[in-house]
């Protein structure tokens, strides 16, 4: 695994390539997820952070791509979006759901002596940042993770347990009997693997999930959700 150090001066310029000493300043903070990737997607370097997150079936190997490590359509809507923000010399970012939580993603382009060669930074941080605005693009092709085995329903009452919804009012909310949602959060914990509503929605909340708004983790995910009068008396 490479090692960076700080032996150079910290740049933040949207149009100056990313140095060495900017990538360790950022490998540095909480909630940072960096991967660096030649311009063919190949994987030249991650901070542990990244290393840690990714699905045990598929490790951060030296030279994988996004196509080697999530479904088809995942890898080509990512690799759209950055190919946008580096043809743009862009910050604006954009929004997925990806190595098990929400990030917000920025892409720069990194400098060639870093790594010997051209290359990319993608820069992901985690998870509770607000709520996305019409101008940041959301990735609507998500790596579920943990949450991959859930049905559209479960998702839905996940969304609502991590706003802090109680079973009853996730019943009313989604015209459920609250023994439905019960059997409902009880597949959630199992599929969890862990034994209290609670710790379902610290798992949640942990990965961003309360920080979508209900459309945009029902267009993420294809979660079936309550109707919009629901959240009035939840915001």
């Amino acid at each position: 695994m490479l090692t960076l150090t700080m032996d150079k001066q910290f740049t933040t310029s949207e149009t100056t390539p990313i140095n060495a000493a900017a990538i360790a300043m950022l490998a540095s903070m909480p909630g940072m997820r960096l991967a660096a990737r030649d311009m063919n997607y190949g994987l030249l370097w991650c901070n542990e952070a990244f290393a840690r997150a990714c699905d045990p079936a598929h490790p951060a190997k030296l030279g994988s791509t996004f196509f080697d490590i999530m479904p088809q359509s995942a890898a080509a809507a990512r690799k759209h979006h950055v190919d946008r923000l580096l043809a743009a010399k862009s910050e604006q970012g954009f929004w997925q759901f990806w190595l098990d939580c929400r990030c917000f993603t920025i892409v720069r382009h990194v400098d060639p002596a870093v790594f010997g060669q051209p290359a990319m930074l993608v820069i992901m941080q985690t998870p509770t940042l607000p709520r996305s605005t019409p101008a940041q693009a959301l990735c609507q092709t998500p790596a579920l993770g943990t949450f991959t085995t859930m049905t559209p329903t479960e998702l839905g009452v996940l969304y609502c347990l991590s706003r802090g919804m109680r079973r009853q009012a996730i019943a009313k909310a989604m015209h459920r009997s609250t023994h439905t949602v019960v059997d409902h959060l009880r597949a959630i914990n199992r599929k969890l693997k862990v034994r209290h509503f609670a710790d379902a929605r610290a798992i949640a909340m942990d990965r961003g999930v309360h920080c979508f708004t209900p459309q945009e983790w029902a267009e993420v995910t294809g979660a079936v959700m309550p109707e919009a009068a629901a959240w009035e008396e939840v915001e």
